[in-house]
């Protein structure tokens, strides 16, 4: 086998030639600088550590029963105003007694006192209110006759709606003449009766010999 002999100084010549050729600013074995961030880096968020307010508190209102009662022999009812039994600290209540026909109001007791039908009360804590109702009463009045009898006589109460007999007895030798009932004439009774009594009355007999 035949080398060549090339002359060294024309190799060199040569790869003088190639370098001129290549870019100027392209470097081997290097990449293209990117604008990608260093993957180390880390995004920091800045968190506030400043407690927050305290959030206030509606203040509570403390509430309080009203309770209400009747007694008595009498009838009615007993109405408040603003309704209910329950109320908060400092309302004023309008509490009204109510008497029906046959009765009537005679007075409070507990919370309310005296003898007005309407009363006011502030609440301040539980309260009780009793309000007393009294069947109506009514005065018969029974003059004493003269020769004879009546029993009952004097001046008698009756509560409403009560009855009431009367015996009404002459003297010997004597008989009954007549019963006024109210200066009305009811007959020659031996015995009268007052039913249902709703008004004051009198009763009286008159007697004549026999």
């Amino acid at each position: 086998m035949k080398w060549c002999n090339v002359p060294v100084r024309a190799i060199s010549l040569f790869s003088l030639v190639v370098l001129l050729f290549l870019p100027c600013n392209r470097v081997f074995g290097q990449g293209t600088p990117t604008g990608t961030p260093d993957a180390r880096q880390e995004s920091v968020t800045t968190t506030d550590q400043t407690p927050p307010l305290p959030v206030a508190q509606p203040e509570v209102i403390p509430e309080y029963i009203l309770t209400i009662g009747r007694t008595g022999n009498g009838f009615g009812k007993v109405t408040n105003s603003p309704a209910g039994i329950r109320f908060k600290k400092g309302t004023s209540v309008t509490i009204d007694a109510l008497p029906e026909v046959n009765s009537i109001f005679t007075g409070w007791s507990g919370s309310c006192s005296g003898s007005s039908r309407t009363c006011l009360v502030t609440m301040t804590a539980d309260k009780t209110v009793t309000a007393s109702f009294s069947l109506k009463t009514y005065t018969i009045r029974v003059p004493f006759p003269v020769n004879g009898v009546i029993h009952p006589s004097g001046t008698i109460k009756a509560f409403h709606g009560e009855k009431r007999r009367f015996q009404i007895i002459p003297l010997p030798g004597y008989r009954v003449s007549e019963v006024l009932v109210d200066k009305v004439s009811v007959g020659a009774l031996n015995s009268y009766t007052l039913n249902n009594i709703t008004s004051d009355h009198v009763v009286e007999a008159i007697f004549t010999k026999e």
